[in-house]
């Protein structure tokens, strides 16, 4: 786990962040490098998961789950993120808000998350990832009652125009009302998307 910023008094936003599959906690700080960092504090989670980048040398990369074991990964890394919100909550400035991010695979960990421990959070983004189609979220209190955003690049080759209205579709399935927003970018988060988001759905929270 990386974090970005010092948590005090001054601290008005508080992110959790999560990565996506084959990557590293760190590649999601960097993104918010150019949020004043008095208000805004980053904490990354890495995943549990790790393999090289090329067999057995390179770079360790990690991932939240495979298709080996999946409930119990899915149990172990709820039962993590709950630990360190929990943490964070403790240090949290009255008043602050808590803000979570899940881009690719980690937009779906955050979901499984959300749903299996239905914790208190401020708002939400889901980042070019699929909302998983094997749990019902709709009597979920946490994604229920709080403000969200489902955002993607529309050049990401993930995200074909079919699968945008399947995740449309989703959306309004699971009565998650997310305001849904394109940009012109690839898959990966991208630090002009975020300051809109924080500019138009998050400051005035």
């Amino acid at each position: 786990m990386s974090c970005l910023g010092e948590i005090g008094q001054n601290t008005k936003y508080c992110w959790l962040v999560l990565h996506g599959s084959d990557m590293v906690c760190e590649q999601m700080l960097h993104k918010f490098d150019e949020f004043d960092s008095n208000e805004h504090f980053i904490v990354a989670p890495e995943a549990l998961n790790r393999s090289y980048r090329q067999m057995f040398k390179g770079e360790p990369l990690a991932s939240w789950m495979t298709s080996r074991d999946r409930l119990y990964e899915i149990e172990d890394y709820s039962n993590y993120l709950e630990e360190v919100v929990h943490d964070l909550k403790t240090k949290m400035p009255f008043g602050s808000k808590l803000i979570v991010l899940g881009f690719s695979q980690g937009g779906m960990t955050m979901f499984r998350w959300l749903h299996a421990k239905d914790p208190f959070i401020d708002f939400y983004i889901a980042y070019a990832c699929w909302i998983p189609d094997d749990i019902d979220l709709r009597h979920n209190n946490c994604l229920q009652n709080t403000p969200g955003v489902y955002t993607y690049g529309t050049e990401d080759r993930f995200l074909t125009r079919d699968r945008v209205e399947i995740l449309k579709q989703r959306n309004k399935d699971q009565q998650l009302d997310l305001a849904i927003l394109s940009y012109h970018g690839e898959h990966k988060v991208d630090r002009a998307q975020l300051k809109t988001i924080f500019e138009r759905y998050i400051k005035a929270l």
